[in-house]
């Protein structure tokens, strides 16, 4: 339920599902790097498209304020 209301909320804002989750703990100061788990060529380059995805501002405060995301 909780992934199901996050995904909409990021599709709002035409942002995807796993945009976002790379997106967000980047968004910490204390974070400096997140691994993602990668098999192939395809998949490397789909998840440096996702790193690079604008994501805006708004959109975590709405997913703050529905208490689905944490700051």
């Amino acid at each position: 339920e909780r992934a199901h209301r996050i995904a909409d909320i990021c599709e709002r804002y035409g942002v995807d599902l796993p945009s976002g989750a790379i997106a967000h703990p980047l968004r910490r100061d204390e974070v400096v790097s997140v691994v993602v788990g990668i098999r192939t060529a395809a998949q490397a380059e789909s998840t440096v498209e996702r790193y690079r995805a604008r994501v805006p501002e708004e959109m975590w405060r709405e997913l703050t304020a529905a208490g689905v995301v944490a700051q």
